[in-house]
């Protein structure tokens, strides 16, 4: 989720323009969203999949169906664009143009080496929407991937990203999803009607806060020229 008290500092400004772009922003602009944990848990233990990606789980002893459509129309996001990330990869200019270092080897980008506000997205990319349940400070081909096509504007079908990540996570992966996507189940519990209880308000370690945009030294010191990528947002 987006602290509204920080959308317009260096950094976050930028990501939230191409979240924008994208038409996603009602999704992290939720003043008080809620986890369901117990229910994500189950939802991710019985999950099966079908051939042709959709799922099918149980939550409190009730079935849920969940294909690509269905989600889209939950989550109110664009359908269109890259669908699938799976053998992607991002050119080596982006690559340069995101890392501290010219000349980087683009197989995988240490987070340090990025500038600030490519940090910033990598987090994005990371925690949100690619999520994992250990720590990843390398970027990987995929993660690039994605962040290039969000600087370029290109669509992406959030959707059905979405399940080809829950497929590889419960599959690929042997069940390590943690709490991936889990504000965004709680969309889907509402919408299905689930059985849930109250739920757990998020907290500010779950936001992208003043803290994040530190971390990740996008407000390091007085903010200087413009970078790259908000310069291609402001065009």
């Amino acid at each position: 989720m987006f602290d509204p008290e920080i959308i317009t500092k260096p950094g976050m400004d930028s990501v939230a323009d191409l979240v924008e772009i994208q038409s996603w922003t009602h999704l992290f602009m939720t003043k008080s969203p809620v986890l369901h944990e117990e229910q994500v848990q189950e939802f991710y233990y019985n999950v099966n999949f079908a051939e042709d990606g959709s799922l099918n789980t149980l939550v409190g002893d009730e079935s849920l169906h969940l294909d690509e459509e269905l989600l889209g129309k939950i989550l109110e996001v664009p359908r269109e664009g890259t669908r699938s990330v799976v053998g992607k990869l991002c050119s080596k200019q982006f690559v340069n143009e995101c890392s501290k270092i010219p000349d980087m080897h683009h197989a995988g980008v240490q987070k340090k080496l990025m500038k600030g506000e490519y940090q910033l997205l990598f987090e994005f990319v990371n925690k949100v929407l690619l999520p994992r349940t250990e720590k990843h400070t390398v970027a990987s081909v995929t993660d690039l991937f994605v962040m290039e096509a969000l600087c370029k504007f290109e669509p992406l079908n959030l959707s059905a990203l979405m399940l080809e990540h829950k497929h590889k996570n419960v599959v690929e992966h042997k069940g390590r999803h943690g709490m991936g996507y889990g504000y965004f189940l709680t969309k889907v519990f509402q919408h299905l009607n689930s059985p849930v209880g109250k739920g757990t308000v998020g907290t500010v370690k779950q936001s992208f806060s003043l803290s994040t945009l530190v971390e990740c030294e996008c407000i390091e010191g007085k903010a200087g020229p413009l970078s790259k990528m908000s310069q291609l947002v402001m065009e």
